[in-house]
């Protein structure tokens, strides 16, 4: 592969690293939304420019066609990078299932096969060649149809993705304007690139322009990544303050149907959003029909809407404006709901007020007219009136601002300076001051002032109850006004005071005084009735800001006591669950190990610490002695003993009090032998005492390495599992007394009991070593006592309905028993004879019993029944190849010129009958005693072979395939060759006559451990049809034969698997068979291995 460099080749390199660096940085950032798509984008981007760099090194077609192959990966992934990310970004990734991310990878995944298998048919790439005049090699292409497919689809998804930032760079504000444009940018100059390179827009130009304008694209990209925050700054954010906004949001199409509103627009109409999104806003939103109509001209809307929610109706402040978009185009409606119901409700009780003043002038003015004054004087009072109008038209509006401020601010002290404030400047008092009462409700002290006295009173200033104008307010509950405070004798005169005229109005909450607020003019008689009345409004209004002020810090207080509580409870349960755990695992054993060692468990995962041990006071020595430890290197410890008083543990044992070691090299009482032989740096200790009786039986020791690791908290917790694990110990050295104390009564009880035992073993044994059932009825036949095999058939062999039968039956022989009956009882499965007498000495007892002796004569039966069907069968073995004799006889008598062919069949008839009747003698001689063996070391592989070769024509015969499988080293078993060849050759042809036509046969050699020694195995493993389940405990059975074969009319006697297992039982092996149905069968030769000694 030769390479010639050129100039064009570093800045792609250059541009393949950038792209690999930002895919690296955005892998970073992966959890938010986009991340992952443009790390995939930048990756493809890295491998595009990488693989076409080396294309423009190559100097061979073959080369350059290899590496343009190559680049298609980097062009098959980008456009759907990029859409994906796109999406991502824009907050439409539900768009982005894996089913259309499959739909999208189609077309690159197609474009890409060609790409590589374009040889075959060009689809891709017409025509390629290379252009040698210039200062390199130039690959020169004609695009094939599906190139331009591609082309297609790659501006297709580019400009999907492009067109959705678009929508995102017109609809957002700021930042997201220019993180859009960055995007936009970065994404336009290689899609421009490629259309230049596609349409040959440079004519003079023979490159791909795209992977240098991805050079320019990573650059821009790199730009707003660190610029604008790209990926740190996500428009999301805007989305999830909308959702959490308190007041509802509605967004509408140009029809005035709802498209999308937050969880408050939803809680507003009482509706889920799945239910009403495309309805009309009429149908869902009980508007004015102005508003509706206001709304699809495109016009802003500011008015109030009373909407039912619940049982109650609230009052909304209803916003609605246009969506614009692209050219100022109306593209929907945008609609905010904010509940000012409170406000309502205040601006009620203005309007009433206003409404009573409003009454009052018109009663004034009445008065004035009736008066028919002179003119003068009308003007006058007309001018006095207008200007009452308008000082109440003032108090009205600091009614109104108060209330505003009330409904809107929490921050006590604040508010009620801004109240005081209001009220000094608006309605022009020379001094005002609000006073709230103390805890004991006995002063009153100063929370705001404002106005003249504001530089007197610097300091806290506090009234008696009772005194003055303001404490008189505070104790009687009721408005105080002085129009000449000179003439009052409760009025309190300081020095240098220009106060004429007073108003005390007390702060109720409910019935209950709070405060003060009191009003001072420098003028006689400043106040009347509408002073009085809106003062008393103001006081109302702050008396619920004081409510809501202390509700809040209540609430606050609350929360924070609950939080305290839930952390005390959290503590607690922890604690309960320690000793919970400890409590059952204490409960789970008695053995003082076990014990120690859940002890420590629980410390160490309760406080998560380097180490812990139990130590214990030996009782005779009174020396400590570390019973159990965990932690690095617990078992050098493990086993130490300490003198009394020695160590922190000894001073533990020796004061009884719980010692906390904050660093133990500081601590003279740290034996530091622990640190010295573990290597570890023991440097905070926490010992708890564990008591018995009031009586310190040892120490829990907590250990860390890490200094003031421990406190009276942790303390706490681990003294209840001390006590706890204190308990554990003493019941586990009872436990151990208690064990031992009664292991010397059993002995003290078996040695008294031991001649009862042997009596009742004898007579059980009597009972349970006859395999007959042993019945003891009364004589009336209830039965008293059975012994084993009895109770085994009434209980466990037969069915209750069998079982009734022979209990039945034998009640009826029982009262029969002088005549000592016989019977017998054929059950299900079972035949069994009954046989009853009296027992000798009982018949002069007050109740006497009698004897039921069952026997088990199935056996005898199914012997019998096997005799038949043996006799039969050997009879027709016997009868067919003796008529056949016969037959071919009386044939060579007729036709002598085949003697040769007749004699042949008549020879393996005689053979056959000869063999025959060798399994009947061999049976015999078994059952004799006389078939005797001659074991020796031979090589069970050499067995097999000639097996295989002497039986491979008869299963050839019958379409089978016979093989050997011969175990390397070959197992040498200490065997009767002539025996062990008899079993194998009866094991093959079995196989033979049960597999059908077509086959396999495998006999093979191995070794395998069973019983604690090693066999010598030979295995025969068939396709043939397979052994019934229930049939497989009597395979080995003589004379048994299945179903099957007599179905099919296959010959035998059912002799040669009961020969098998007789010669390998005399070995000292067992014979073993696996069968499934339909799948084959496998029988095993289980063979003593020579050389091999008996293990126990």
């Amino acid at each position: 592969m030769a390479w010639q460099y050129n100039s064009y080749v570093l800045p792609l390199i250059l541009t393949a690293g950038v792209a690999v660096i930002l895919a690296f940085y955005v892998w970073r950032r992966r959890p938010t939304p986009g991340a992952a798509p443009i790390a995939l984008l930048m990756i493809a981007v890295a491998e595009w420019s990488l693989a076409y760099a080396l294309r423009l090194g190559s100097v061979d077609l073959a080369t350059k066609v290899f590496w343009s192959q190559v680049r298609n990966i980097g062009v098959a992934v980008t456009p759907v990078a990029w859409l994906a990310f796109a999406l991502q970004y824009t907050g439409r990734e539900k768009w982005l299932t894996r089913r259309n991310v499959a739909l999208l990878a189609i077309e690159p995944s197609v474009a890409l096969l060609l790409a590589w298998t374009n040889g075959h048919h060009g689809l891709i790439w017409n025509s390629l060649g290379l252009d040698t005049g210039g200062s390199f090699p130039v690959l020169v292409t004609t695009y094939g149809a599906w190139y331009w497919i591609n082309a297609a689809y790659f501006y297709l998804l580019f400009l999907l993705g492009a067109s959705l930032l678009a929508q995102r760079l017109i609809r957002s504000p700021g930042l997201y304007r220019r993180q859009s444009a960055a995007l936009l940018i970065g994404i336009l100059i290689p899609v421009a690139g490629h259309l230049c390179s596609n349409f040959h827009l440079i004519p003079s130009l023979n490159l791909n322009l795209t992977p240098f304008g991805f050079a320019v694209s990573g650059l821009t990209i790199a730009w707003g990544l660190f610029r604008y925050r790209l990926l740190d700054v996500a428009p999301l954010a805007r989305d999830a303050i909308i959702k959490d906004m308190s007041d509802g949001v509605i967004v509408l199409d140009t029809q005035i149907r709802v498209v999308d509103l937050n969880p408050s627009a939803e809680r507003i109409i009482d509706c889920l959003a799945s239910d009403i999104i495309g309805q009309p806003l009429a149908q869902i939103l009980p508007l004015q029909p102005d508003i509706v109509e206001r709304c699809r001209r495109g016009d802003s809307v500011h008015t109030e809407a009373a909407l039912e929610e619940g049982a109650a109706a609230r009052t909304y402040d209803v916003r609605a404006a246009p969506l614009r978009g692209w050219r100022d185009r109306v593209t929907g409606h945008l609609i905010v709901l904010r509940d000012v119901t409170e406000l309502k409700q205040a601006d009620e009780s203005l309007r009433k007020a206003r409404k009573e003043l409003e009454v009052r002038v018109q009663e004034r003015t009445a008065e004035l007219t009736q008066a028919n004054e002179s003119l003068q004087s009308q003007i006058a009072e007309r001018e006095q009136a207008e200007k009452e109008m308008q000082r109440r038209a003032t108090q009205m509006a600091l009614l109104y601002e108060v209330g505003q401020r009330v409904s809107g601010e929490l921050e006590l002290d604040a508010l009620l300076s801004e109240i005081v404030a209001a009220i000094s400047e608006t309605l022009g008092y020379y001094n005002v001051m609000l006073l709230l009462l103390d805890e004991r409700n006995e002063r009153l002290i100063r929370k705001a002032i404002a106005g003249g006295y504001s530089d007197v009173f610097q300091d806290v200033l506090q009234v008696a109850v009772g005194k003055g104008m303001i404490g008189r307010a505070a104790e009687t509950g009721a408005t105080l006004v002085s129009g000449d405070v000179s003439q009052d004798p409760y009025y309190v005169r300081k020095a240098g005071e220009d106060t004429r005229s007073e108003l005390a109005v007390p702060i109720k909450s409910g019935e209950k005084v709070i405060g003060v607020l009191d009003v001072q003019s420098s003028e006689l008689g400043a106040f009347d009735e509408s002073d009085v009345v809106a003062i008393e409004t103001l006081s109302a209004q702050i008396a619920v800001a004081i409510e809501n002020a202390r509700l809040y810090e209540a609430i606050e207080r609350e929360l924070a006591e609950r939080k305290q509580a839930e952390q005390a409870l959290a503590r607690h349960n922890r604690e309960l669950a320690l000793l919970n755990r400890a409590s059952q695992a204490f409960s789970s054993t008695l053995d003082l190990d076990q014990v120690l060692a859940i002890v420590l468990e629980e410390a160490r995962r309760l406080l998560s610490v380097t180490a812990c041990s139990v130590w214990l006071v030996e009782p005779e020595t009174k020396d400590i002695v570390c019973r159990h430890s965990i932690g690095p290197h617990s078992d050098v410890v493990l086993g130490w003993r300490l003198p009394p008083g020695e160590g922190v543990a000894g001073w533990v044992v020796s004061s009884g009090e719980m010692l906390i070691v904050p660093d133990t090299q500081a601590d003279e009482r740290y034996f530091n032998g622990v640190d010295q032989k573990t290597g570890l740096s023991l440097r905070s200790i926490l010992n708890v005492p564990l008591r018995a009786e009031q009586k310190v039986i040892g120490v829990l020791q907590v250990m860390d390495t890490n200094v003031d690791s421990f406190d009276a908290a942790d303390a706490s917790l681990i003294e209840p599992l001390a006590a706890s694990a204190s308990i554990a110990i003493e019941n586990a050295r009872l436990h151990r007394k208690v064990i031992e104390h009664a292991d010397q009564l059993e002995q003290r009880v078996q040695e008294r009991t031991a001649q009862l035992q042997a009596q009742y073993a004898r007579l059980e044994a009597i009972l349970g070593s006859t395999t007959d059932g042993i019945i003891v009825a009364s004589a009336l036949g209830d039965m008293i006592l059975a012994n084993r095999v009895a109770r085994t058939w009434l209980n466990q062999t037969l069915s209750p309905e069998d079982a009734a039968r022979l209990l039945k039956t034998v009640k009826g022989l029982a009262r029969r028993a002088s005549e000592q009956p016989e019977s017998v009882l054929e059950l299900t499965g079972l035949d069994l004879e009954l046989k009853v007498a009296p027992v000798e000495g009982e018949a002069e007892a007050k109740e006497p019993v009698v004897v039921v002796a069952v026997h088990d004569i199935s056996h005898l039966k199914a012997l019998d029944r096997v005799k038949t069907r043996f006799v039969s069968n050997v009879s027709h073995e016997l009868r067919t190849p003796i008529t056949t004799i016969k037959l071919y006889a009386a044939l060579m008598r007729k036709r002598p010129e085949k003697w040769d062919e007749y004699l042949d069949t008549l020879i393996l008839e005689a053979d056959r009958q000869a063999r025959l009747v060798e399994e009947i003698l061999q049976i015999s001689r078994i059952d004799t005693g006389r078939l005797e063996i001659n074991p020796r070391p031979v090589s069970l592989n050499e067995l097999v072979e000639a097996t295989v070769i002497n039986r491979r024509a008869l299963a050839e015969s019958r379409g089978l395939t016979l093989k050997f499988e011969l175990a390397e080293p070959g197992p040498m078993a200490l065997i009767d060759p002539e025996r062990v060849m008899q079993v194998l050759n009866n094991l093959a042809e079995n196989a033979i006559h049960y597999t059908p036509e077509g086959g396999e046969i495998t006999v093979s050699t191995g070794t395998r451990e069973a019983e604690g020694r090693i066999w010598a195995t030979a295995t025969v493993v068939d396709t043939g049809m397979g052994i019934p389940e229930g049939e497989l405990p009597h395979i080995f059975e003589r004379f048994f034969r299945g179903e099957e074969p007599r179905s099919m009319q296959i010959s035998g006697t059912g002799l040669g698997l009961a020969i098998v297992k007789e010669i390998v039982e005399l070995h000292g092996g067992r014979a073993t068979v696996e069968s499934e149905m339909d799948v084959g069968s496998t029988f095993t030769a289980w063979l003593p291995l020579a050389g091999q000694i008996d293990q126990p």
